[in-house]
Parts: C-alpha cells; structure tokens; sequence
C-alpha cells in the first residue's frame, strides 16, 4: 500500500500509453531521451495514484506537464531550469493580511504556459478508461467536459 507516480507519455499519433517510471527518470535526468510528442516537446500526464500491491485504490491528482526538448530527444535542460525556477516563484511567502505580492500569481501563471498542456478530449477518455481498468474498485475517475475528476 503507496503512493505513487505513473506516467503516460503522448505519442506523435496523440495515444497516450504508460512508461516506466525509470524511463521518465532517465528522461528527466538528461541521461535517456524520449520521442517527442510534437515538434520540439514531450508531452506527459503525471498521475499521482494511491494502490495496494499493483491495484489502483485512488487517483489523487493528474498533471499534464510539457517538457522542451532538443533534436536528439534530450530534454531541454535551460528549460527545466526555468521552469523550476518559476515553480520558486510561486511560493508566496511576503504577503500579509493587507498586501498581496503579484509576483507569485504572475509567475504561477507563466510557468502554467511553460510547463503544462491540455490533452484533448479523447485522450482525456482513453485515460480515464485506463485508470478505472487499473483500479480495484473502479469508478476512481470521472470524465468531464473540463478533464478528469478524482473520485
């Protein structure tokens, strides 16, 4: 019983269809590279998932998450800086009662344009399908017009 990370990389058809985590690692380390999605990005939903042995109990959050990449495949390290950078940023720790810092919500809202993308409503559906499959007592997510609701 855990909690942890499956990940579904885009495939240039649009499919979604999962890797392994050391795979992704390897990606996000810089020592592997993995297909693009689209001209220059990989594209990937993160799903936090909660199971018990290799049952899915619960889906606790999904995260399409765009990472730059270079012509070999490698990920775009400039990038990943920047966007980490950003992630900093958004952490709000001066405002008061009084006084809001408009730094944090600026950059919360630029690393959103860097970092993420918006899987079409197919690949919300066939992910969906996936992760109720998955799951010992299914449904564990719900397909809306908005994305996927945790159940």
């Amino acid at each position: 019983m855990g909690t942890t990370l499956w990940f579904f990389l885009e495939r240039p058809d649009g499919a979604l269809h999962r890797i392994p985590v050391t795979r992704y690692r390897a990606f996000f380390d810089g020592s592997a590279p993995l297909p693009a999605s689209r001209a220059g990005v990989v594209c990937v939903v993160e799903v936090i998932v909660h199971t018990t042995g290799r049952r899915l109990d619960q889906v606790l959050r999904v995260c399409p998450v765009l990472h730059r990449v270079m012509e070999n495949g490698f990920v775009d390290a400039e990038h990943q800086e920047r966007c980490a950078r950003l992630a900093v940023e958004t952490l709000d720790l001066t405002s008061t009662e009084n006084v809001v810092n408009l730094g944090p919500h600026l950059a919360r809202s630029e690393l959103t344009a860097a970092h993420s993308w918006k899987p079409t409503q197919e690949q919300v559906q066939q992910l969906g399908n996936t992760l109720n499959r998955a799951a010992s007592r299914p449904p564990v997510v719900a397909v809306t017009a908005d994305g996927l609701r945790c159940l």
